[in-house]
């Protein structure tokens, strides 16, 4: 009775693990009969961001982000030349086609001084804070598919700001 109880449960374990195997080879075969191409939902998009007309350069810690109507959020580090690429997570490179809320980050760290603050706060805005509000900012544009998409953001240390379509040749 002990034998055949231990066969049972092996052909359970082997019948399992071939169900498994078989569930992984047809998520494979799917995946690679659709391809690894781009998403549809998403267009290229880069282009660079202004201070006060000259590239917001210089700061490592400078992003932007793209917050779409639909989709998920793109985002880009700005390099030191004040230029973005954006990525969406788990899609690609790019941005949601449509609508989207545009926000601007840059700050740097402040050192902590030896005197002890509880108002003390490390990080300083270099641009204006209400850059890194979606709902504050006053920057957005449209994505459009099929082509890509670049833009100057323009900043100004007062709190205007402006976004403008870059044409590539």
């Amino acid at each position: 009775m002990g034998r055949f109880k231990v066969r049972v449960i092996d052909r359970m374990i082997n019948s399992n693990f071939r169900q498994i195997a078989r569930l992984c080879l047809f998520c494979l075969s799917i995946s690679l009969l659709t391809g690894c191409g781009r998403d549809a939902s998403i267009a290229q998009v880069d282009g660079i961001v202004e201070l006060d007309g000259a590239p917001l350069a210089k700061f490592d810690n400078a992003a932007v982000v793209f917050t779409p109507r639909a989709g998920r959020l793109a985002t880009s580090v700005i390099d030191r030349n004040g230029r973005f690429q954006l990525q969406t997570n788990g899609i690609g490179e790019g941005a949601a086609i449509g609508e989207a809320k545009i926000t601007v980050s840059a700050t740097i760290e402040r050192p902590k001084s030896s005197v002890s603050d509880e108002r003390y706060d490390p990080v300083v805005w270099v641009i204006p804070r209400r850059f890194g509000d979606a709902d504050r900012s006053g920057l957005s544009c449209k994505v459009v598919a099929g082509k890509l998409n670049s833009f100057k953001i323009s900043l100004s240390s007062d709190g205007t700001g402006s976004v403008e379509i870059l044409q590539k040749e």
